[in-house]
C-alpha cells in the first residue's frame, strides 16, 4: 500500500480529498489517514475503510484526539457471508477540519433512513455550518454500485430526491 496507494506529489493544496481504500481497508491503512489528515485539508472523504461497528466510536475519538478534524463514520456488514463466514464490512468516514466549521455545528444527516438502510456504510450526508455562517450539505458516496445497474439507480434516486428537498442550498457530492 505505501508504494501503490501514496501520490509522489508534496503537500496538495486542494480543499477536499477523496479515496477509496478498499480492499486494505482501516487496519492496514491507518499511517497512510493519518498522513493523509496531517495536510490539514478542509475536507477529507474516505471510503471502504471496513471498520467494524464496534471499532468505529474508538476510531473516531482517537482520530478526534490527535488531528484538528470532527470525524463522521458510517459502517455495517452486509448480511450475505463470504468464504470467511463474515459479511463484508462496509463503511465511510468523512472529516471535517475544525477549522471550516464553526464551533461544534455539523449534525449527520439520515441516509439510513431515507434509503431504507441500502446506503448505510455506504453514503454519509453531512449538514455543515461553516465559519462565515452558510450552510453546506456535504454526501460522502463509496460507489459500491460500480457492477450492479439497480443498485447504481437506487443510489441515484435516493440522492436525487434527498438534494430536490434541499432546494437552493448548496450540496457537495464526493
Amino acid at each position: 500500500l505505501e508504494l501503490t496507494g501514496r501520490t509522489c506529489q508534496a503537500k496538495h493544496r486542494e480543499p477536499v480529498l477523496s479515496w477509496n481504500l478498499g480492499p486494505h481497508g482501516y487496519a492496514n491503512s491507518c499511517g497512510e489517514v493519518d498522513r493523509i489528515l496531517e495536510e490539514g485539508r478542509a475536507v477529507v472523504c474516505l471510503q471502504d475503510l471496513r471498520i467494524p461497528p464496534g471499532k468505529k466510536e474508538e476510531i473516531k475519538l482517537d482520530l478526534e484526539r490527535r488531528f484538528n478534524y470532527k470525524i463522521f463514520i458510517t459502517t455495517t456488514r452486509s448480511k450475505s457471508t463470504d468464504n470467511t463466514g463474515h459479511g463484508y464490512l462496509f463503511t465511510v468516514l468523512t472529516a471535517v477540519h475544525m477549522d471550516v466549521v464553526r464551533g461544534n455545528q455539523s449534525e449527520e444527516l439520515d441516509l439510513h433512513r431515507i434509503s431504507k438502510g441500502q446506503l448505510t456504510g455506504r453514503g454519509l450526508g453531512l449538514k455543515l455550518t461553516l465559519k462565515d455562517g452558510a450552510v453546506v450539505y456535504l454526501v460522502n458516496i463509496y460507489q459500491y454500485t460500480a457492477g450492479d445497474g439497480l443498485k447504481q439507480k437506487m443510489l441515484w434516486e435516493v440522492l436525487q430526491k434527498w438534494m430536490q428537498r434541499k432546494g437552493s442550498c448548496k450540496v457537495i457530492l464526493v
